[in-house]
């Protein structure tokens, strides 16, 4: 069904939201994040102009608001209470992604929600399903270039993650295209049949192969129980929903042939067995959780404001993470979507989630219940995305390619039928009370649009620094992105190993770097990374006042040998030979299979015994 000529925004808009979980910044140093944040904000805007076919209810408002209000608390109360606010590196999830998410939910609801004109509805649901089959090919051709070994997009990563830069995402994604699609082709099969001649059956077919393609290729275990999940919810509800005999048989068929595929593809049927090299994943989740866990439990009722729980583990780890992952991995999420939230808002920002999803599982009920059989299956589809996607965030971390899809499918779910007032963008005429929104939302979403776009057009600049430490284009970056102190502290890192690595020009990179980290470190002290990074910079420019800081970042990180080692060469460097080789042996008991700390106990030993 076509969409009517009037609707070129709603379609415009529809489109643009799944090419937002696949659209990235080649050249760009993190390159995956910002300019999906960027398209979906103009999604936001089309949608701005379109027919409103639904509205949010209230309760979702109440929600929202009582929610922003928790965030800010804890964000003000935070170690780094501006960083928390704006939204920490490489997921900004604060004012630059969390306004984003909710606008996702809004543009869903006014999109895809119930409507007063059938025949709109319904065609606004076959442009967002083809838009999804059409990039659920790119995202699977692309993940099957890569496990030939090709590299499109280039990448030293064993699971490079297709168009999305992370498996798991990659994995995630596919299943929530996958689900869409699914019940879309189940819709078609009971209302008119399969046809090899319907063009627009072909590609939710293509569509649903990629889908499952990059499922399978990304050997992403989450994935492969996530899409488990939404077809044992998809098959599930159409069986007791009486659907029809057919109704459990396209799910039932995914599974099947993903299992088979998952067999044949080495890579990910060593991960499902567990007999691949590569076998970090969820087997590492309780050691993270663990870590997590033990300075969550600290400040449970508030949290540590958005990002902030990644600052307070970096300094907290275990030894057990030491021996396992090494103090050159940051963790900078909980890898469970429930922690997450807990640790960003405490426990009654995870009461008030709760309560939300309560809400929209009994409103998605109530709309599954209403609708006729072509409602039902789109409901179903949407609620089964919605449900694996939860699961599968259980274990992986959120991200806009994982989270955008299933946020609008949300929306359309909750949605309440529009008001007359509400619709900014409709044909009738606009009362003069609100004649101002239309305009004021799109400044609104212009500026909100520039402030991405500068900040994600500083990835080209700094992916120019990161290659030898070119001072001019790093701080090039951190013009474009003045707000973003991780910018500073990451280019601090940057010329930290230029430092490192001596030559002609390491004191003038450390005394940048110093300075650099300095700046980071005053808006976010409890960055582990940007001090290090100091400290590695200092001992090119001071080392009497490195000694003195490795001192320091010793008691602060009691449990990392490396941080001992350095501290120890820092002390040797200066001529305190004793002190150096007791914090050498301090390293060795943190890590005694390392034999570069053994070589250097030996070393230290023998020069003490000269002297």
């Amino acid at each position: 069904m076509a969409a009517p000529a009037r609707d070129a925004w709603a379609t415009r808009a529809l489109w643009l939201i799944p090419l937002a979980t696949v659209v990235f910044l080649p050249g760009g140093s993190s390159r995956w994040v910002l300019p999906k944040l960027l398209v979906a904000v103009v999604a936001v805007g089309c949608a701005l102009l379109a027919p409103a076919a639904g509205r949010l209810p209230r309760w979702w408002l109440w929600c929202l608001g009582l929610g922003s209000a928790v965030l800010l608390v804890a964000s003000l109360a935070s170690e780094s209470p501006v960083a928390a606010v704006v939204g920490r590196w490489p997921r900004y999830e604060g004012l630059v992604a969390v306004p984003v998410y909710a606008a996702l939910v809004w543009a869903g609801a006014r999109l895809l929600g119930p409507g007063v004109d059938r025949r709109l509805v319904m065609a606004r649901r076959g442009v967002f399903v083809r838009a999804i089959a059409w990039c659920a090919v790119a995202l699977g051709f692309v993940a099957a270039l890569e496990a030939a070994g090709l590299r499109p997009i280039s990448s030293d990563a064993l699971r490079p993650g297709s168009l999305t830069g992370s498996a798991t995402d990659q994995a995630l994604l596919g299943v929530t295209f996958a689900a869409v699609l699914v019940g879309a082709l189940s819709a078609r099969a009971s209302l008119d049949g399969w046809s090899p001649r319907d063009s627009r059956t072909l590609v939710l077919w293509v569509g649903l192969l990629g889908a499952l393609a990059a499922v399978v290729l990304s050997a992403s275990r989450a994935g492969l129980a996530a899409l488990a999940i939404a077809m044992v919810v998809l098959a599930a509800v159409g069986v007791l929903g009486r659907s029809g005999p057919r109704s459990w048989l396209l799910p039932a068929l995914v599974v099947g042939v993903g299992a088979v595929a998952a067999l044949l593809v080495p890579l990910t049927r060593g991960r499902v067995l567990g007999t691949a090299d590569l076998q970090a994943g969820l087997s590492d989740r309780p050691l993270i959780w663990g870590d997590v866990w033990a300075v969550l439990r600290e400040q449970w009722w508030l949290g540590w404001g958005p990002s902030g729980l990644a600052d307070a583990v970096g300094s907290a780890h275990s030894q057990e993470w030491y021996d396992e992952v090494g103090p050159f991995m940051a963790l900078d999420s909980p890898h469970n979507v429930v922690l997450q939230v807990w640790g960003a808002g405490g426990v009654a920002l995870v009461v008030l989630a709760l309560v939300a999803v309560g809400l929209a599982a009994r409103a998605g009920w109530r709309v599954w219940r209403e609708a006729d059989a072509d409602g039902r299956a789109w409901v179903t589809a949407a609620g089964a995305a919605v449900v694996a996607v939860v699961a599968g965030l259980m274990v992986s971390v959120t991200s806009p390619a994982v989270l955008a899809i299933p946020l609008v499918l949300a929306g359309a779910l909750i949605a309440a039928p529009p008001a007359h007032a509400d619709r900014l963008a409709s044909d009738s005429a606009e009362t003069p009370t609100r004649a101002w929104l239309r305009p004021a939302a799109w400044a609104s979403v212009a500026v909100w649009a520039f402030v991405l776009a500068t900040a994600t057009a500083a990835e080209l600049p700094f992916a120019r620094g990161e290659q030898g430490g070119d001072v001019a284009a790093l701080e090039t970056a951190q013009t474009l992105r003045p707000w973003d102190s991780d910018t500073t502290g990451n280019a601090a890192q940057v010329l930290a190993g230029v430092t490192d690595a001596g030559g002609p020009g390491a004191a003038t990179a450390g005394a940048t770097a110093v300075t650099w980290a300095d700046a980071a470190l005053s808006r976010t002290p409890g960055s582990v990374e940007h001090a290090k990074a100091r400290a590695v910079a200092l001992d090119a420019t001071d080392p009497v006042a490195a000694a003195a800081n490795w001192e320091t970042m010793a008691e602060w990180l009691p449990r990392d040998w490396w941080v001992a080692q350095r501290h120890a060469l820092a002390l040797a460097t200066v001529g305190e030979t004793d002190g150096a080789l007791l914090e050498a042996e301090r390293a060795v008991a943190l890590a005694p299979d390392n034999a570069d700390l053994a070589d250097l106990v030996a070393a230290l030993e023998a020069r003490s015994a000269v002297s």
